[in-house]
């Protein structure tokens, strides 16, 4: 089949008009459209003959101060069509014009560059929205500018309520959206026919593929040359947005951690957008596959050109004698007489990366204050035989032991796998001693009373223990029926705290 091509030029008429179509396909010598896959302004460059053909018109103004009387002008809008099917749509951004034989190459950046620009929201010196889901906020920044974004439903499954979102006047409109995207665990760029799209940054593969190549031209063959200083296994992320009330999570990716030999590294990612661990998941895990992407060369192959090929699709195809699929991440579709129609595919292995949530961090104030909150949320809560059981006497009872373990468990101080009511272990190898003085809320106090007791210090002279002794033969049932509950006492004789001793978490050490 003989192919052929055709550029269409629209004028830009003042700020929201454009003209209707005018092919300038005589003026073409080369087309180059390079399309990458995730967050990126696609480009396509043009080589065009700079002679006036058509009545003496020049392509391009040689000056700002020259007549607009032109074929094309900046910011003019261009559609390159090859066997009739749309391979890309865009903006004159910027021209270059070659003295000695007159070509002219035109820049033409897809339709991301409408956003790319600071909000004018004169004389506003702000835009806020209040009580909107994050995926709202997407759809209203872009259409300031009069631009339509379709979001895929597993992006809009992610969607969460914020309470109020802010954009300052100069701020990047684009910039924002991004950021909004990593949220979403997404990415938006631009199809060939200039349609945005906000869609997930790693598309889930079940079988098959969309195109299977017989025949390739390896260019180069680098798939596993890692650039390994681009690789950070974990990922810290935080909002500082509230002095009082900070908030930060930690995550892995372990199959990174253990190809980089355990040499672990921290990208830090600060973002007031991170409400919630889920939302912190979806950045941790969004930065974890674009670094991946960033610091991997690809297999790079050459075929013939495909209208239907595009980035994300998935090829069958074999390579260094292995078959196999690969997803496609970038492409370079080369348009010439000399070389003809020709499609440059970058290929990466289709494979998952999964982060793994290693817990909260948060402040020394915050890490004191979440153990009263959780151990407060035990006040009242009758005797459980499943979580308060006395196994040194063989008797049913309520272990103070058990209340500290699973206070510690349920912030993310210590692990499940850590649960015990031994009073030895709690006090000599997750703690160590401190003065009565030196007490905090969130440190430790035992005194020896018919139990050798054990308590939450929550402050203002006050613990948090289970208030109840084991009495032999005494049922669960019978337990409850008593009304053994998690009290709050006073730290003094009268409760019969003498002699306390204090401890403090090995966690807390540093914070004083």
């Amino acid at each position: 089949m003989m192919n052929d091509y055709k550029v269409l030029n629209q004028r830009k008429n003042g700020n929201k008009t454009i003209s209707s179509p005018n092919d300038i396909s005589q003026y073409i010598l080369n087309i180059n459209v390079d399309r990458r896959s995730g967050t990126n302004i696609n480009e396509c460059k043009l080589t065009c003959d700079g002679i006036p053909y058509i009545n003496g018109v020049p392509l391009v103004r040689k000056s700002i101060t020259n007549s607009r009387n032109v074929i094309t002008d900046p910011m003019d809008k261009m559609q390159i069509l090859i066997n009739g099917k749309i391979q890309f749509t865009g903006w004159l951004v910027n021209y270059k014009i070659s003295s000695d034989n007159q070509q002219v190459e035109l820049t033409l950046h897809d339709n991301g560059i409408i956003l790319k620009r600071g909000l004018n929201a004169h004389p506003m010196p702000k835009v806020t929205y209040k009580e909107v889901y994050n995926t709202t906020v997407i759809a209203m920044l872009a259409g300031i500018v009069g631009v339509t974004v379709n979001l895929d439903p597993k992006v809009i499954e992610k969607a969460v309520l914020l309470k109020e979102y802010t954009i300052e006047n100069g701020q990047n409109i684009y910039d924002a959206i991004v950021e909004l995207c990593k949220s979403l665990d997404a990415v938006i760029m631009a199809q060939k026919d200039g349609t945005m799209i906000v869609k997930p940054v790693y598309l889930e593969y079940t079988s098959g593929f969309d195109f299977k190549y017989d025949e390739v031209e390896h260019i180069t063959a680098a798939s596993t040359t890692i650039s390994t200083s681009m690789l950070k296994p974990t990922i810290l992320v935080k909002n500082e947005s509230d002095e009082k009330a900070k908030k930060s999570w930690v995550f892995t990716d372990k199959e990174m951690l253990n190809y980089l030999n355990s040499w672990d590294d921290v990208e830090v990612i600060d973002s007031d957008l991170a409400i919630n661990k889920d939302v912190a998941r979806n950045m941790a895990h969004e930065r974890i596959c674009t670094m991946w992407r960033s610091a991997t060369t690809q297999d790079i192959v050459a075929a013939d050109g495909n209208i239907d090929m595009d980035v994300d699709k998935v090829i069958q195809t074999t390579i260094d004698d292995d078959t196999d699929v690969y997803r496609v991440i970038g492409m370079t579709t080369v348009f010439n007489e000399d070389e003809g129609f020709i499609d440059q595919l970058t290929l990466e292995c289709i494979h998952p990366h999964n982060v793994e949530f290693l817990g909260d961090m948060i402040d020394c104030k915050g890490m004191r204050d979440a153990i009263v909150a959780q151990a407060i949320k035990y006040v009242n809560v009758p005797f459980h035989p499943d979580m308060y059981y006395r196994t040194d006497e063989g008797e049913w009872g309520m272990k103070d032991e058990a209340l500290i373990t699973h206070t510690l468990i349920d912030v993310g101080i210590k692990g499940p796998e850590t649960l015990t009511t031994s009073q030895p272990t709690i006090k000599n190898e997750w703690c160590y001693s401190i003065t009565k003085d030196q007490l905090q809320a969130g440190d430790i106090v035992t005194w020896p009373n018919d139990q050798k007791e054990m308590g939450f210090y929550i402050g203002n002279n006050k613990i948090i223990e289970v208030w109840g002794s084991v009495i032999s033969n005494m049922t669960p049932t019978a337990m409850k029926y008593k009304g053994y509950f998690v009290k709050v006492i006073l730290m003094d004789d009268a409760f019969g705290v003498v002699n306390p001793e204090c401890w403090r978490l090995k966690e807390l050490e540093s914070c004083g």
